[in-house]
């Protein structure tokens, strides 16, 4: 039994480095070989995590077909999806995509992939990630409390309006369809082989006059996986910003609309405690405790928190949060 902690310890240590190193080469700009590395590292870092899964489990990690070698990353995330139920059905298939592509990474030429796909691979793999390390070994979640910054300047995409665009392509490249063959096999991957391109192909010719959801793994993946867009807005100070985000039209140019609300806290957001308790007429702890009754913290209709200092914020609240306890004390 000592000798296997042993063994998980060494493959989660493993792993927290990879899981770093993936993040630091993405986050590097100047890295020209950046998809590359950072889809190596995090398939690596999600392998070793997943075999120290398993071993935590009571499953074998050990190849049956050559006892010296250990079972492949997209087997050790197969396991860990359909033996354990430790993780859903799209975020397996998120990783299946982002193994596949390294995968091809490390053995031939990676095709070009748009940033906003790797955006999207790489969050769903930080966030599942997360949850098993979180789930399933507590005394290292540490690691998350780091803040981890990915900036995007390239035009308003999602995964699903990359991908979209190559499966309406008509006449598509050699890479366009070696892409779309790889991340296909990522989602398809049954448990034991990849589906041959030859094979895709034929599939992908037969169902090409059908809607975009029935055009192979793929389609299906699109219509139920959620978006991802990192949008950076600059605030003025003491101004907060609200993000709506709306469905678009039917064009990929339109297919994310993203709306934003400038808010100025002093104007919108009065009242402290103190003020709205002296305007209500009632004691402020009796406030206090019908906010919390409530649940009007976090409600951006009511309530705002305003950081003055690192570790100090002001609770403030709006002219409708006023009203609403004014209705509710019936003042």
């Amino acid at each position: 039994m000592a000798r296997g902690i042993y063994k998980r310890t060494l493959l989660v240590n493993s792993s927290k480095r990879a899981f770093i190193d993936a993040i630091n080469n993405f986050n590097n700009i100047s890295n020209s070989y950046r998809s590359e590395s950072a889809l190596i590292l995090m398939s690596n870092a999600i392998e070793l995590l997943s075999k120290a899964v398993l071993l935590k489990l009571g499953s074998s990690v050990t190849d049956p077909r050559d006892r010296s070698k250990t079972i492949s990353a997209e087997q050790s995330v197969w396991k860990i999806y359909n033996d354990h139920k430790k993780i859903g059905d799209i975020e397996q298939q998120a990783i299946q995509q982002l193994i596949s592509l390294r995968n091809e990474a490390s053995h031939d030429v990676l095709p070009e992939i748009h940033t906003d796909v790797l955006h999207y691979l790489m969050f769903s793999s930080y966030q599942t990630y997360k949850k098993l390390f979180i789930t399933q070994f507590r005394g290292h979640d540490d690691l998350f409390k780091a803040s981890l910054l990915s900036i995007s300047t390239d035009s308003n995409l999602t995964y699903a309006d990359s991908i979209e665009g190559l499966l309406k392509v008509g006449k598509k490249s050699e890479k366009q369809r070696r892409l779309l063959y790889l991340l296909e096999r990522g989602v398809a991957y049954s448990g034991t082989q990849y589906i041959a391109q030859d094979d895709f192909e034929k599939q992908f010719k037969q169902s090409s006059n059908r809607r975009l959801i029935n055009r192979g793994a793929l389609g299906s993946f699109l219509s139920r996986a959620e978006l991802l867009k990192v949008v950076f807005v600059q605030a003025p100070k003491n101004h907060t910003i609200n993000v709506d985000i709306a469905k678009g039209g039917s064009t990929q140019r339109e297919a994310l609309p993203v709306f934003v609300k400038k808010t100025d806290i002093n104007k919108d957001y009065p009242y402290i405690l103190t003020t709205l308790a002296e305007k209500l007429g009632i004691g402020r702890h009796v406030v206090l405790n019908k906010i919390t009754e409530l649940n009007m913290k976090g409600n951006d209709k009511y309530h705002q928190a305003v950081q003055v200092s690192r570790q100090h914020y002001v609770q403030k609240y709006s002219d409708a949060a006023y009203q609403f306890l004014k209705d509710k004390f019936k003042v």
